[in-house]
Formats: C-alpha cells, structure tokens, sequence
C-alpha cells in the first residue's frame, strides 16, 4: 500500500517587520511569494523558506532530492547542505523541514527559485514527486522621473524653477504617505515645494505614492561652463536614497538644429535642407553667412528678427563623405556663430 504523504508548507523568514504565512494543500505542487520592501528593516540580512514535509502515514517515507534549478541558491535539511541525489527519511507521524536559502536580494528584482523531491519504495512504478518554488519580490522605494534635471539659463534670466517628481513604494501605507527629502539643492534656493500627486494606490500588496518637488533656483556664475549640483532624495533621513544631477547651463545667442544630414547624393548636384535659427533671448539679428566652401544659407528673410527659416545647400566637389562642424554666422552680440553638425554621402 502507497505511503500517504501530507505537504503542509510554512513561510518563515528571518526577517524583521515581514511577518509570515502559510498555506497546506495535498496538491504537492507549492509555491510560496515573499515580498519585502527596500525600507524593510534588516531587508538584505539572511532570511530562508521553509518546507516542512509532514508525514501522517504508518510507516517510514524516503525520500530523494531529486532536482535544485541552480546552484547560486541552498537547499537544506537542519544544517546538513543538500544536492540532487541526497536522500533522507521522515519516521511515521514525524516531519523534515526542507529550507531554501536565496541569494542576497536586489531592489525591483523578482526572481524564483524551485527545487523538488520523489519518495522512493512505493509500489508505483513513477515515483511521487514534490515540487516547492519561492517567489522572491523586492520593491524599491524610490523611484524618480529623471536622472537628470536641466535648468538652460539665457544672459537676461535672474532664476529658473526646479521640478522633479518622485514615486514613492511599500508595503506599508504609513511609508509612501511619508513625502520624500531632497538635500543639497545650490546655494540660494528658496521656495521649496513638495507635494503629493493624488492618493495612495495600492496594487499587488504595495502600495505607492507619487510626489511633485519645486523649488527655485538663483543664475549661478558660468564663468567655468556649466554647473552640476548632485541632488541626494531620501525616503527618510536613513537609507535607501537616490541620486539626481541638476545641470544649469547658459545659453546664449543663436540656436539651431545640432544636426543636418543632407542624405546621399552625387558630387556636382546640390541638395537642400531647411531649418530654423532662434535668439534664445529674442532679440532681432541677420543671417550673414557661413564658412564653408561647399555649403551655403540662405535665410528667407533679410530684414532682422528673433527666427529665421533658412536654407542650407550643399554641392559635393568630389565623391566622398560629408563628417564636419558647419558654422553659421550671424550679427547677434552675444555667441553670434552657432556650430551645426553636418553630414551626408556623394558618389560619382
């Protein structure tokens, strides 16, 4: 007669403030789903799954590891490290407590880990086969809009605001409605704004909030270029953190496109592009040229003013490659060249 086996499956984690579960089934099919928050205290410490195998039969079961999905994660018994092939007993009304121990984990990471057993000496000819799985789910805390805020500064301009939107994540309510800190904004700023985008949703046992921080900031000297400032965002004043760049740069004179590819065409032919020419402080100014030989402007307009649609006309004088930095001249008092990629192919 087949020896009856129970599976009754226990969660136990060896981590503060997760709480456990558990589910019994005599499907001997389980999975189990841990799910931890990066603000989770001792979250990165060891923890383990927990299979106890009970035995309600009359008799002694064996039992064999039959399968582990990978090596970079344990499976034991007590404190006896198991592989595939180990075998082990479960004396009449007793249990053996299977534990699986995954790697350290990492934030938004979901990944599963499975392992199985087969009881040996039963009169069927396949042997019955356990299956376990652990679901592991680490939800990060923060999580911003943008690595990297700009902030273009023109020569008339006193202050820009800042803006940055943060998404707040746990499984615990009272963390996302707790606003994020921003630290180390320049010298200067004022006006410091944070604030939800709406209510707390929850979704799949996490639950997450969504926040806008303004604040504005003065013109910084630009004497050496453009200025970084690296903005630190804290859920508390502990870890985790997230790490933003705020550039401010000056912009002055005239822009345009940082690109034109005049495509392929054939040495002696001209082809043309339009594009656009803007005062980044409005003010009027003429198109007067360039300083190539074989590309040409030739601006819609000759009266001054802050835009102008022109022309740019390329002739090949002999097969090849166009690679080069067109500059564009203008009569604007401040930065009057602007640099424009160029690129294009001539054959024969």
């Amino acid at each position: 007669m087949r020896a009856h086996v129970c599976v009754l499956v226990l969660l136990n984690l060896c981590l503060a403030g997760c709480g456990s579960g558990s589910v019994s089934s005599q499907n001997p099919s389980q999975t189990l789903t841990w799910l931890a928050s990066e603000i989770d205290a001792k979250y990165t410490e060891d923890f383990t799954f927990e299979f106890p195998v009970h035995n309600h039969s009359s008799r002694q079961a064996d039992f064999r590891i039959r399968s582990i999905g990978c090596s970079c994660y344990e499976v034991g018994l007590g404190e006896q490290a198991m592989k595939v092939g180990s075998q082990f007993s479960i004396e009449a009304g007793d249990k053996a407590v299977l534990r699986l121990r995954p790697p350290k984990p990492t934030p938004s990471e979901s990944r599963s880990f499975s392992f199985s057993i087969e009881q040996l000496n039963t009169p069927d000819k396949n042997p019955s086969v356990l299956q376990f799985t652990a679901l592991l789910r680490v939800v990060r805390d923060l999580q911003v809009t943008s690595q990297v805020i700009f902030q273009e500064f023109t020569d008339d301009t006193p202050s820009i605001k800042a803006r940055m939107e943060v998404t707040r994540s746990s499984r615990n309510r009272s963390d996302v409605d707790e606003p994020p800190l921003i630290e180390d904004w320049p010298a200067g700023c004022v006006g410091a704004i944070v604030e939800p985008l709406g209510p707390a949703t929850v979704s799949d046992e996490v639950w997450k909030r969504s926040y806008r921080s303004e604040i504005t900031a003065p013109r910084p000297d630009f004497a050496q270029g453009d200025v970084r400032h690296v903005l630190t965002v804290r859920g508390s004043k502990a870890e985790p953190k997230v790490q933003v760049q705020l550039v401010q740069r000056l912009i002055s004179g005239v822009g345009a496109p940082s690109l034109v590819h005049f495509g392929e065409t054939k040495a002696g032919v001209p082809v043309t592009r339009r594009i656009q020419l803007s005062a980044h402080d409005n003010r009027p100014f003429l198109v007067t040229g360039t300083e190539s030989e074989s590309i040409t402007i030739t601006p819609d307009q000759t009266v001054a003013q802050p835009r102008h649609w022109a022309l740019l006309t390329w002739t090949a004088q002999e097969p090849g490659e166009l690679k080069q930095k067109l500059l564009v001249k203008t009569d604007h008092p401040r930065k009057p060249a602007v640099e424009i990629e160029v690129r294009g192919k001539a054959s024969p």
